[in-house]
């Protein structure tokens, strides 16, 4: 009879471990893609040897997206990158662990082959919902893709519905840097022998923003407008101690008028850089300013539309502070570029081969994958010849508004470029994609330069996309 008992208990708490198992329900989805590239003169300069010769390479990434939904109203969600490299690089350092001294090095360390970069709790409850955990940031995946990002950051994000009204509330933190003096990863503290260097030198070295947001629906479209507070104080010690208090007021509008869908989205930036206590740091504003417009008309498989983007920049011939890419906004290019063109501000253009020192300084500011300091206006169209295969091309001037110094700098023509791509659905989700691009270059980039010499430069792509 005791052992019946043992093995019915035993039983009973199998069956009770499967109920909580089954009851988890597992949901997949994510992309991959190869990619091959050839850049035909990286630094923009007519070929005299050294940096602007032409790259080639080829790279690839998984992302995955794996949700739990573990009862009704909660779900966990990782978001794993795997094998995000380009082919015939090492897939591991070569140097030891103990190298390791840096927070970057640390993630190229770990990251290698595997990374998860994102984990997060959804759950609801009677006063809204909640995301707890590291997250895409609530600002880089607000309104249109405008300014939008995959940046993560760890935070919570509230909201709930009152009304027709969709209201958010969140706090998201960006950088820890109190941990030792110089703010890195430190091997000997991690591994717990003893270090000379202290686990705690400063009180206050963060970096945190936080959002406030309405958004509503209406009849063919919607609107929100979101408040972000940027706090930086991870510069707030030393003599040169700074901290940044910022604030970006971001509004944005989608609407279908017929067979024209239309979107805009705008964002006003003020704040101040203050020196603090027992610093000889200047103070210095924040004052920035930009809006996107895109029209696109339909008219069966083909359609036609105009981009329009207008974004501030700094004045280098004051202390002022116009750079929206500071705070880590983009133009969510994704691989072809949605809203900027591929070399003057694409994904594409900077793959990791360039970022090894192969595009000059005076170039850096423009083609960082951050948009900012600019005036561009884009003509494209598209027509879908079958239901496999689409074709879309589009051109676009591009000037800066500021020069990129006080004095001397040549021109503030960026150049027009000429974007085409073709892509072909090999099944519902795998397309083979070739793209390619062609910039006039302007005189921007010759920099305070007067003897520099400019060339026309392109960009050719092509790959596979899976979106399962």
């Amino acid at each position: 009879m005791k052992r019946f008992l043992v093995v019915l208990l035993s039983l009973g708490l199998v069956m009770a471990f499967s109920m909580s198992a089954f009851a988890v329900t597992p949901d997949f989805t994510g992309q991959y893609y190869v990619r091959g590239n050839y850049y035909s003169n990286p630094s923009l300069l007519q070929a005299n040897g050294g940096n602007n010769t032409s790259f080639s390479d080829v790279d690839q990434r998984l992302r995955t997206f794996f949700r739990l939904k573990i009862a009704e109203g909660l779900t966990l969600t990782t978001r794993m990158e795997a094998l995000e490299t380009m082919w015939g690089r090492d897939q591991y350092p070569t140097r030891g662990l103990a190298d390791v001294t840096s927070a970057k090095a640390m993630r190229d360390y770990n990251q290698a082959n595997l990374s998860f970069e994102q984990v997060w709790v959804n759950f609801k409850t009677g006063i809204g919902t909640f995301d707890v955990g590291y997250k895409t940031g609530t600002q880089y995946g607000w309104g249109t893709d405008f300014l939008n990002a995959p940046g993560t950051a760890p935070g919570i994000v509230w909201t709930n519905t009152f009304g027709g009204f969709e209201v958010l509330a969140g706090w998201n933190k960006t950088g820890k840097g109190d941990f030792t003096s110089s703010k890195t990863w430190n091997p000997a503290v991690q591994t717990g022998t003893k270090s000379a260097a202290p686990l705690y030198s400063e009180s206050d070295a963060d970096k945190d923003y936080y959002n406030l947001g309405v958004k509503s629906k209406f009849k063919g479209g919607d609107a929100g407008l979101l408040v972000t507070n940027f706090r930086y104080a991870d510069k707030s010690s030393g003599a040169a101690g700074v901290k940044t208090d910022a604030y970006v007021l971001d509004p944005y509008m989608r609407m279908k008028l017929g067979p024209v869908d239309f979107e805009t989205e705008g964002y006003y930036g003020f704040g101040k850089v203050k020196a603090e206590d027992g610093s000889t740091a200047s103070d210095s504003d924040y004052k920035m300013w930009g809006i996107y417009a895109n029209a696109k008309y339909n008219m069966g498989p083909a359609y036609v539309g105009g981009k329009f983007v207008y974004m501030s920049g700094s004045d280098p011939k004051t202390t002022d502070h116009g750079m929206i890419s500071e705070f880590s906004y983009s133009s969510n290019s994704d691989l072809w570029g949605t809203v900027t063109p591929t070399i003057l501000f694409g994904y594409g253009y900077h793959g990791a081969g360039l970022a090894d020192g192969m595009v000059p300084t005076a170039a850096n500011d423009l083609r960082g994958g951050k948009m900012d300091n600019t005036t561009l206006a884009t003509l494209y169209g598209g027509y879908a010849v079958t239901k496999k295969l689409d074709t879309d091309v589009r051109v676009t001037y591009a000037k800066a508004n500021e020069d990129g110094a006080a004095t001397g700098w040549q021109s503030k023509d960026y150049g027009t470029e000429l974007d085409a791509r073709v892509s072909y659905k090999i099944y519902d989700k795998l397309t083979y994609n070739v793209g390619a691009a062609y910039l006039w270059t302007g005189d921007y980039f010759k920099g305070t330069s007067p003897t520099a010499k400019v060339d026309n430069v392109y960009y050719v792509s092509h790959w596979i996309d899976l979106r399962f």
